[in-house]
């Protein structure tokens, strides 16, 4: 993790006397050390400017991030499709055209990427006895109800 944080990636190694190796070197011994931030550290730096973006001047009660997350949230826990969801973003750029409203959901899905939210949606019975996963994927009855899928 620390390899990661300060860009190390070339010294990642099980072994530590071949880290003890290079701890006395300085910056010549490694190749990999940078002066730019890593991939991960710029997509924090990303993350942060939008979390403190107004949503529109004035606006205190949400950041650009804050309504993306506020979003993506409703989007999971309603089963809204990516197709639905993009039409929303546009519609709501479309409507409030001074506010910093990601316009299509390929940008949102790259904000939400950065923040490593993921989901997987599953079936699940709707007497909540049984998540239809693994070898019960197939199923099509709940095995101790059994109610329709």
């Amino acid at each position: 993790m620390v390899h990661e944080a300060f860009n190390f990636l070339g010294l990642q190694s099980d072994d530590e006397d071949s880290m003890n190796e290079h701890v006395g070197d300085g910056a010549e011994g490694l190749p990999c050390l940078s002066n730019q931030p890593s991939h991960e550290a710029h997509g924090f730096y990303d993350l942060l400017e939008d979390g403190e973006q107004e949503l529109y001047p004035g606006c205190s009660r949400f950041s650009k991030l804050s309504l993306l997350v506020r979003l993506y949230y409703i989007k999971c826990m309603c089963g809204v499709s990516n197709k639905d969801f993009g039409l929303i973003l546009e519609l709501l750029g479309d409507a409030f055209e001074h506010a910093k409203i990601l316009k299509t959901l390929h940008d949102a899905k790259r904000i939400i990427r950065k923040l490593g939210i993921k989901y997987k949606k599953m079936d699940a019975c709707p007497n909540d006895y049984m998540l239809y996963q693994g070898s019960d994927q197939d199923l099509s009855r709940c095995k101790r109800c059994g109610t329709s899928k």
